[in-house]
């Protein structure tokens, strides 16, 4: 639940429960995952006062890509300086699932609460509480939802629920204060048994795959159907009028008829949890197993292996230069002057957004904005 702010520079806010890092579509829960360091108890378990013991990564080369030598300075869970640019706010508390951004400084979230999936909204300054109706009420867990902002900045929810009688889709509307059915949205993708994932909202363009089936992308100036998708255990999101799925083999760009590799195969051996891709095609990818951070050169199409200042890196965002990192082991930024852990260490996040002049990051312990000062 919300409950105030508190406002942090180098330590400050700890999280009350232990960590579920998300994976699927835009970070979407598919189940519950806690990282090494995690706590024995999600209820009450205070976080160790020390940072998780680092893991040196084993990096093996994969077509196309390039091993980075890792120094025992450099590997992840080295101590690191903290930043005295960036200040933290935390704006919601609670176990958070999943974190989407609208325009004009709107976030929608899923809370976990008592082992149910809530959707909160924060539009104009202040958090309201959307529950989901008792035919898509979801455990925790037990299914895989995102909640986005349409065009028109009214919520969506798109995912699918886990049922006895197998996956029931969820594609709804929220207005004039409750959610609706608005399955027609997505056309002939819709079935009460669709596995529906992607991405929507202000992501231009918006991506709609059913697992078995076609994606639609959703241009603002048009559709373009392909015949064929990305796996539902993939991370879909969008960025600079493009669709992308990051997957076990590597990341994919949508293109007119299909979804087109990025560059070699991957070089991650383990599942990969974020990503980020800039206009010129640059991409950095975050592997939290063996702490790496996989970065694709936009014109050699070459991948390069580097170690995460963050154990367990979960989420990246931004370019070289000017780039966040979040995971088990708290937040850092890696820029001209190198790696600056931002906030309490010992705090996980599992997701990060660049939104115009500030930073947004969540995971267990809550929603936190960041400002460079």
């Amino acid at each position: 639940m919300f409950t105030g702010t508190c406002m942090l520079t180098v330590a400050g806010c700890a999280p009350k429960t232990e960590p579920v890092m998300a994976t699927g579509f835009g970070g979407v829960l598919v189940a519950s995952a806690a990282p090494r360091s995690a706590p024995s108890s999600a209820a009450s378990s205070a976080p160790s006062s020390a940072p998780a013991a680092a893991v040196a990564p084993t990096l093996t080369s994969a077509e196309g890509s390039v091993v980075s030598p890792l120094s025992s300075e450099s590997r992840a869970g080295a101590a690191l300086v903290g930043s005295e640019h960036h200040t933290v706010e935390r704006i919601f508390e609670a176990r958070v699932l999943f974190l989407a951004r609208g325009e004009r400084g709107r976030l929608a979230i899923l809370a976990d609460e008592a082992g149910v999936v809530i959707p909160w909204r924060f539009e104009n300054g202040a958090w309201d509480k959307l529950p989901l109706p008792a035919l898509h009420a979801t455990q925790v867990g037990q299914g895989a939802l995102g909640m986005y902002f349409g065009r028109d900045d009214r919520p969506r929810m798109m995912g699918y629920r886990v049922t006895a009688e197998g996956p029931r889709m969820v594609y709804l509307r929220y207005r004039d204060g409750a959610w609706h059915d608005q399955r027609r949205e997505v056309g002939s993708l819709a079935s009460d048994t669709a596995v529906l994932f992607g991405e929507l909202g202000e992501a231009d363009p918006e991506v709609v795959c059913r697992e078995g089936s076609m994606t639609i992308i959703k241009g603002r100036f048009g559709w373009n159907v392909l015949q064929s998708g990305p796996p539902k255990d993939a991370v879909i999101r969008a960025f600079s009028g493009y669709g992308y799925a990051l997957q076990s083999d590597g990341l994919f760009r949508g293109e007119k008829k299909a979804f087109v590799r990025m560059g070699g195969v991957g070089p991650w051996k383990t599942p990969v949890t974020g990503f980020w891709v800039g206009a010129d095609g640059a991409a950095a990818v975050v592997e939290p197993a063996h702490d790496a951070i996989h970065v694709l050169h936009p014109t050699t199409g070459v991948w390069h292996t580097e170690a995460s200042p963050v154990p367990g890196p979960r989420d990246v965002a931004g370019p070289v230069g000017n780039r966040y990192i979040v995971g088990d082991g708290g937040m850092a930024h890696l820029g001209a002057n190198g790696a600056r852990s931002i906030g309490e260490p010992a705090s996980p996040m599992g997701r990060v957004l660049l939104i115009d002049d500030h930073v947004v990051a969540s995971g267990p312990g809550g929603v936190y904005r960041i400002q460079v000062r």
